[in-house]
């Protein structure tokens, strides 16, 4: 019944805080929650990730796949795990008979606990302490040493965790040499087979069942891991700050197509990943990190509850001081083990809350049998008072949760509704509170944040990588940089299109001046300096650009002079016609640059590859008012190919290619991809407008 009645609470209770908490996104659930949307849409090799443990994203995947949105899945998941820990924590409590009203007060606690966790920072961590908790339940079963099935458990049960959190894999190995060798009595000689058979069967079924991630994880990365979390954490809290991989400068960019920002897989763009030993200058401060990641882990435990810390520190006083009064729990030495030994590792890194909420549970057991124990603290008020810890810091702490993230949601929407979507950047650092909203508003539009991890002198010097990464819009804060001039390379102020009075920032649009084609939508797509595509534009050069060391010329057609065919090397796809006609009109040129007439140019030479073999267009017929047919010529095969026919209205023409190759061709609206052979690999050239 106590299980029952706070299983029901939980969830009466995660249900209402949602329409209040369900904008609380953090950055590292923009990251989950983008790897389970590419899950349900089955981006399975760009889903595969080092440093976000899988698990709660399978599950929020599959509720996306369901109909829910992915917050709803992601809270219903954390939900699902949040009444499994408190079912696995009454079964500890019946296991060591804590009383009845005991289990009400605890329970009821563990309720109001986990519906505040199942928002905080809402993944994996939750499944990862069931798991570990419900293997721990199996281990101190009467029937576990003799019953060969509940190993096998066990060790799929540590596979299960592994897959919630990668430190679950480590930990799991560890505590479970601890256990059994306490469960099978293994200091005696003539116990040690046993406890190596019992050991070994639970650790090879918890490796095998997690080899398949663990091959995921080496096809992608190139290195046996069991996930990128430890290194980079330990790097970064030892050093103070990543170190980037090489051609980083200012801009962190995002991994993938559709990622929220770099975090998504930061592993991608770090560097070195010293650790301690690397150096005697990283040893000094590995044990200055100790000192501080006390300090933490006494925050840390305060925010789970003060009942919580105190079970901490008289185990562990027990431990060390007390031998005589050592016999009185060694009932519980099979779940003290792992409660002393779970916090150690992170004493290397840092702490927090979450960490450790594994321990939670076990610490209301402790404390049960230490208060059974004691004259003055065996009384219902002195349980009441240790249930009551144990909410406090939850119900303080929704405050920092309550409709966070709405503003940040409902600017979203209106960006949308303007239409001003695309990647965009700010001049706020990681880490500031600027950059979490920055983040929320790109999962919320479904744009790409370029995260600035180094600020720039001037915005100027910031230009360059913009326009490299084609980033489109800027979010500017003056308060961080009162003194920058937003200008672009001609010396134009960048066009306002939002303010925001209350966040104090202003939008810039990046394209909207005379670099708008050029820059955004032309450099985007330069290509290896060996790659040449071939287009109809006039040979006269109207205009000259040297961007990021490289000069691309664009070509205008004046009036009175025929059209000529020439080259424009790097160059991966043409320059809309819209933008074209901006750029002319900004530069006063009488006419629009030219898009190519294939009225003008039957069996013109396309592309010539590294064969030495030619690509033909050859015309069948006349244009009449009906599509015309027309052929590819390569290696002797006859491609077709339909082309729409030309009007006084139509000023390009737009050829789609059909049966080019099989899985040769990339239609993309109203683009057309061509490709060459080059060492046998097939890549695009650009389109053909």
């Amino acid at each position: 019944m106590p299980f029952i009645a706070s299983s029901v609470l939980l969830v009466m209770l995660v249900v209402f805080y949602y329409p209040y908490c369900k904008y609380y996104i953090d950055p590292d659930a923009t990251a989950y929650l983008t790897i389970s949307q590419r899950y349900a849409d089955g981006d399975f090799f760009n889903a595969i990730n080092g440093y976000w443990s899988p698990w709660s994203c399978w599950l929020t995947a599959l509720f996306i796949k369901v109909g829910t949105s992915a917050m709803a899945g992601a809270i219903t998941a954390n939900a699902i795990a949040g009444v499994l820990l408190l079912w696995v924590t009454q079964s500890f409590f019946l296991k060591y008979s804590i009383r009845t009203f005991s289990q009400w007060w605890l329970c009821m606690a563990s309720a109001m606990f986990l519906s505040y966790a199942v928002y905080w920072q809402n993944f994996d961590d939750l499944w990862e302490c069931f798991f570990l908790l419900y293997a721990l339940r199996m281990m101190v079963s009467h029937k576990f040493r003799h019953t060969p099935w509940y190993w096998v458990g066990a060790g799929v049960l540590g596979a299960l965790a592994y897959f919630a959190k990668a430190y679950a894999f480590p930990f799991f190995i560890l505590s479970s040499l601890f256990i059994t060798f306490y469960i099978t009595r293994a200091w005696r000689s003539a116990n040690r087979v046993e406890w190596l058979k019992i050991a070994s069967v639970m650790i090879v079924v918890m490796i095998a069942c997690s080899l398949p991630w663990l091959y995921a994880l080496h096809h992608k990365y190139g290195i046996w891991t069991t996930g990128t979390a430890g290194a980079l954490n330990m790097s970064w809290y030892l050093v103070g700050h990543p170190y980037w991989k090489e051609g980083i400068q200012f801009l962190l960019p995002p991994p993938y197509p559709h990622s929220v920002s770099y975090w998504e897989d930061p592993w991608l763009v770090n560097g070195a990943t010293p650790k301690f030993w690397s150096s005697v200058d990283l040893l000094m401060r590995q044990l200055l990190k100790l000192l501080q990641n006390g300090y933490k882990f006494t925050i840390s435990s305060l925010h789970i509850g003060i009942g919580f810390l105190l079970v901490w520190i008289y185990m562990i006083w027990l431990f060390l001081f007390r031998k005589a009064r050592k016999q009185q729990y060694r009932v519980y030495y099979s779940i003290i083990i792992p409660y002393l030994l779970f916090p150690f590792p992170f004493f290397l890194i840092n702490f927090e809350a979450r960490y450790i909420w594994y321990m939670l549970p076990l610490s209301m057991v402790l404390g049960a049998s230490i208060m059974k124990r004691n004259r003055l603290f065996n009384k219902r008020w002195a349980m009441v008072l240790f249930a009551i810890s144990y909410i406090v810091w939850p119900l303080y702490s929704m405050r920092s949760m309550w409709n966070v993230g709405k503003q940040e949601y409902q600017l979203a929407q209106k960006l949308k509704q303007e239409n001003i979507i695309g990647r965009y950047t700010s001049n706020v650092i990681f880490g500031n509170p600027e950059a979490v909203a920055m983040q929320r508003v790109a999962y919320f539009t479904g744009n790409a944040y370029y995260i600035m991890h180094k600020v720039p002198a001037s915005f100027q010097e910031l230009l360059p990588e913009l326009r490299k990464h084609n980033v489109k819009y800027y979010y500017y804060y003056p308060k961080y940089n009162p003194d920058w001039k937003m200008i672009d390379e001609a010396g134009i102020p960048m066009r306002v299109v939002y303010k925001d009075t209350i966040q104090g920032f202003q939008l810039l649009n990046l394209r909207s001046s005379i670099a708008e084609g050029l820059i955004s939508d032309v450099l985007q797509s330069l290509r290896n300096e060996d790659d040449e595509v071939l287009f109809l534009v006039k040979q006269t050069p109207l205009l000259t650009f040297d961007i990021v060391g490289r000069t691309l010329h664009i070509f205008f057609r004046d009036e009175g002079e025929n059209d000529t065919v020439t080259s424009l090397k790097k160059l991966k796809e043409f320059m809309p016609l819209e933008t074209a006609i901006d750029i002319t009109r900004q530069l006063k040129v009488k006419d629009s640059l030219i898009i190519s007439d294939y009225r003008k140019y039957h069996g013109v030479q396309i592309i010539e590859d590294s064969l030495g073999d030619k690509i033909y267009f050859a015309r069948e017929g006349y244009f009449t008012d009906e599509k015309t047919l027309i052929y590819k010529k390569y290696f002797g095969k006859t491609y077709k190919l339909s082309l729409p026919v030309f009007s006084s209205s139509n000023e390009y023409a737009i050829i789609f290619i059909y049966d080019f190759r099989r899985h040769g061709y990339h239609g993309e609206g109203n683009r057309v991809w061509i490709y060459r052979n080059v060492s046998g690999t097939w890549k695009n050239c650009g389109y053909v407008l």
